[in-house]
């Protein structure tokens, strides 16, 4: 089968052309979150929205949390909102997994971040606190 050079060219332009993905260096790399309490006109219980304050930004998209049910399962859902059935202390495992080769589910960073719902919606967001 022959190619013409000019498919070639443009094939090669094509494939380099592609942008790889963004990964934070690890030693400059700091995970946070804000959050606030907010009406909840759907359901009967509490609902929090999310903010990443991690460092560098780019990494928010890349973002997962789990909420400490002891299911195991983070989700991401980088600016967003969850819904809490009891008021309390929650303690909240962020992840950073960048999804890149060759291990696409890699957890490259972690870190264990605390924040009170206390059941009163309010517009002020308070920075979760990292536990040591």
């Amino acid at each position: 089968m022959f190619i013409p050079a000019d498919c070639i060219r443009v094939f090669a332009f094509v494939f380099s052309s592609c942008e790889k993905k963004q990964v934070a260096d690890l030693t400059n790399l700091t995970l946070s979150f804000e959050y606030r309490e907010v009406v909840n006109d759907k359901y009967d219980n509490n609902k929090v929205e999310i903010r990443s304050t991690s460092t560098p930004s780019f990494v928010a998209p890349d973002i997962w949390y789990d909420w400490g049910y002891d299911s195991g399962i983070a989700i991401m859902i980088g600016d967003g909102e969850h819904f809490f059935n009891n008021t309390g202390t929650y303690n909240v495992n962020m992840l950073y997994k960048p999804a890149v080769e060759p291990d696409l589910n890699a957890i490259h960073a972690s870190r264990t971040l605390s924040m009170q719902v206390t059941g009163v919606p309010d517009s002020v967001w308070r920075a979760a606190v990292p536990v040591e």
